[in-house]
């Protein structure tokens, strides 16, 4: 197994927007479970949120591998495209992560229309939740920073 140190820039953003779907997921969820909406924690199905949360991490994971390259560059362009291969990586992690989770669902009963919005609402997670928690900006931009900046010191130590 890899150190840290040791991992490559892609797999450095693969892991962190894995890392930050997975985290957007929950808030998600929990947010829509302690809300006004009447919907209880317990009225999901278990085996649901796992499969969710599992699809939402591998979507983070494909999208920060395909956007690796927007992590990792020297100065002020590199961290401008780090934030905006951030806000790319969130949307294309959310849905991804949802048409991964509407896999079993398509093959049993067929395309719809209703699964384009289901992956256009996945799209939309971290924004949603970061309409009603502002305060997970904050969070966020930690975690586009921390991948920007190890991948950084890994692309370093791949060319020195």
């Amino acid at each position: 197994m890899q150190s840290a140190r040791k991992l490559s820039p892609r797999a450095v953003a693969t892991i962190m927007m894995l890392m930050s779907a997975l985290l957007f997921f929950w808030v998600f969820v929990a947010e829509e479970t302690s809300g006004p909406s009447q919907l209880s924690f317990s009225d999901i199905p278990i085996a649901r949120l796992f499969q969710y949360g599992i699809a939402m991490a591998l979507g983070g994971a494909l999208a920060g591998y395909v956007l690796s390259g927007c992590f990792g560059r020297r100065g002020w362009l590199g961290w401008a495209l780090a934030l905006a291969g951030g806000v790319i990586a969130s949307l294309i992690a959310g849905a991804c992560g949802s048409a991964l989770a509407l896999v079993p669902e398509i093959v049993t009963r067929g395309w719809g229309g209703t699964d384009l919005v289901a992956m256009a609402t996945g799209a939309l997670i971290v924004p949603l939740s970061l309409v009603e928690y502002p305060v997970l900006a904050v969070l966020w931009l930690a975690l586009v920073g921390m991948a920007h900046l190890w991948s950084r010191s890994s692309r370093r130590r791949l060319a020195g």
